[in-house]
């Protein structure tokens, strides 16, 4: 079978992480039995921050720390992270604030993905 790219929409709209509110949010989704583990996955999202002081977030998958970031722009921008540790069936990504003030917006989370078809 052909290996081809491919992806799944993790959410298409924005959530707040705040130390004064939430500061962590999960994601679970679910791969088909067909995606291709021996080589990885590439998340990609969009992050606004609102007056960030040494704001940090960190992204875990299944919960392993795949990325760690200190955000210092106010403008919106898109993050491209190559991950690991998923496998066929349940996932979760876990987007967590750290350390530091400030508000993040993030959204239009994709996973990007080999599949076996």
């Amino acid at each position: 079978m052909p290996i081809i790219a491919d992806y799944t929409i993790l959410s298409d709209d924005f959530f707040v992480l705040d130390k004064g509110g939430e500061v962590k949010k999960d994601l679970p989704f679910t791969l088909p039995p067909s995606v291709y583990l021996d080589s990885p996955a590439i998340l990609s999202f969009k992050v606004v921050s609102l007056d960030p002081v040494d704001l940090k977030f960190r992204v875990l998958i299944n919960g392993s720390e795949e990325q760690w970031a200190k955000y210092v722009g106010g403008a919106v921008c898109s993050l491209h992270e190559v991950v690991g540790g998923l496998n066929a069936g349940d996932n979760t990504v876990t987007f967590e604030y750290q350390s530091g003030d400030g508000t993040l917006r993030i959204g239009d989370i994709v996973l990007w993905f080999k599949n076996d078809q």
